[in-house]
């Protein structure tokens, strides 16, 4: 899809960049927004192509994207970086759409077929991004020492900023009592949301997991959708699982996954490069009522699919491995 021609709203516009400027120093969109490294101006770039898609959502997604809690914030960049992802995969996208009495978040379309694609984030505390997320309780900290430089106060002010991160962390660690099961809850919300609406439109679902800081969801996911699995060597000598597409949740009728086309689990890659890449899992569900269409492909994603011609069948990766993706050029 082609976004529309400059001058739509951004994100980072003088108002945007002045609400930033606003915010404490630590809030998410102050740092996305005020930061000047490469990799942030290449991460706001990305976010400005995607928020060009979003249509009539443009309003919400940018009021959730400058929120100063961390879970709102994360929410509203999900579904942005899922419209750039499915944009750069050569569909049309659209934001929030009408279908019968639910607006899933996002309509996907090629040649004449669509799916439906509902989009969230998971980010290790087991929190619903709309929910408050547990917070450390305060740490008496004394005051600074007088007499310091400016490079030594700015230095305890990180090791004190990291100081509260962790404990952060660890208090949004001890809310969540597994992560495991947090995935499951997510996708049985998910899956009973639109269960109705996709037997109605007869239209492929696809639910988009957004991790931000986790890097086990598509192994948590293919373990529950297709069971553990064997272990075998792949082509390059590294162990992986295969698995037996009847072993798990989209096999049978105890789960009532069926009319969930496939779980596309995404997120960012490691912050090596100037640039925002993303990789992606589109693990497919081989019983599901409406299968996404064979002529489909996902040129940049990883697909775990069905492989027929062996017996006896089994869930394997095609291609092995797949190179993350900008969604903007550098530069």
């Amino acid at each position: 899809m082609i976004p529309p021609a400059d001058g739509a709203p951004q994100l980072f516009d003088a108002a945007g960049l002045a609400l930033a400027a606003d915010q404490p120093s630590d809030a998410p969109f102050a740092q996305l927004a005020l930061d000047e490294s490469p990799y942030a101006m290449h991460r706001r770039a990305s976010l400005e192509f995607a928020f060009r898609l979003a249509g009539a959502s443009r309003e919400t997604l940018a009021k959730g994207l400058h929120h100063e809690r961390w879970g709102q914030h994360v929410g509203a960049f999900a579904q942005l970086l899922a419209l750039g992802l499915f944009a750069r995969q050569g569909f049309a996208v659209q934001s929030e759409p009408e279908i019968g009495a639910q607006t899933p978040d996002l309509q996907i379309e090629r040649d004449g077929d669509s799916a439906l694609v509902e989009v969230r984030a998971i980010t290790g505390c087991g929190q619903t991004p709309w929910e408050d997320a547990p917070h450390a309780p305060a740490e008496e900290l004394p005051p600074l020492p007088r007499g310091l430089s400016k490079a030594a106060a700015a230095k305890q002010m990180r090791q004190r900023a990291r100081r509260r991160a962790a404990l952060q962390a660890e208090a949004e660690r001890g809310a969540d009592q597994d992560l495991d099961k947090t995935v499951l809850r997510v996708l049985e919300k998910k899956a009973a949301a639109y269960r109705d609406v996709c037997a109605e439109w007869e239209l492929p679902y696809i639910i988009a997991l957004y991790e931000d800081s986790d890097r086990r969801l598509s192994q948590i996911v293919r373990a529950w959708a297709y069971g553990d699995g064997d272990r075998e060597l792949d082509p390059h000598g590294t162990p992986r699982s295969v698995h037996d597409p009847h072993d798990g949740a989209f096999f049978g009728d105890r789960y009532h996954f069926s009319h969930v086309s496939a779980v596309l689990i995404f997120g960012r890659e490691a912050e090596t490069q100037n640039q925002l890449l993303l990789r992606g899992d589109l693990l497919l569900n081989p019983f599901a009522d409406e299968p996404l269409p064979d002529a489909w492909s996902f040129p940049q994603l990883r697909h775990y699919r069905l492989r027929k011609n062996e017996t006896p069948p089994r869930m394997r990766w095609s291609p092995y491995e797949a190179a993350p993706f900008a969604l903007v050029s550098a530069g």
